[in-house]
């Protein structure tokens, strides 16, 4: 007797899930089940933004775009390009940049979120001979930058 049940169970909401898919095919997505189907897009920034009009007919409302790239970087100076705080601020520098650039080509979504992975930095201290004495250096690192777009 339960196994009746069970069954009759099982048919009912096997025949629910056919109508339902059925209203799907014919219908499209409720918009009460949009919300539960929202999909995250990860491109190269370098192959996404050379066509920024993508955004207004692929992505769909609550979609999230995630634009990934590599920045490799130089800095000279005179002294510190080696220092932490001096790596700290050409790394900011070039991610404030890279994400403001980013937004201006992607103005039809939202900007969600936004951040940057450090890589290794080298630097190089040189010194001219005398009588010139003058200092410089050279700094290089690079970093990951990632930005979250929703729309």
């Amino acid at each position: 007797m339960a196994t009746r049940k069970i069954e009759k169970i099982i048919g009912i909401a096997a025949g629910l899930a056919g109508i339902f898919g059925l209203y799907i095919t014919i219908y499209g997505v409720p918009p009460w089940l949009k919300g539960h189907q929202n999909k995250k897009y990860t491109f190269e920034a370098s192959v996404f933004l050379g066509e920024p009009s993508i955004t207004n007919s692929y992505f769909k409302e609550g979609d999230t775009l995630r634009l990934e790239e590599t920045l490799s970087l130089r800095w000279s100076g005179v002294k510190s390009c080696g220092e932490d705080s001096r790596v700290k601020q050409e790394y900011d520098a070039a991610f404030n940049g890279w994400v403001e650039s980013s937004k201006i080509v992607i103005d039809t979504l939202r900007h969600l979120n936004s951040n940057f992975e450090a890589g290794e930095s080298h630097s190089k201290q040189s010194q001219a001979p005398f009588p010139s004495n003058a200092r410089s250096c050279e700094g290089s690192g690079s970093i990951k930058c990632w930005i979250e777009f929703v729309k």
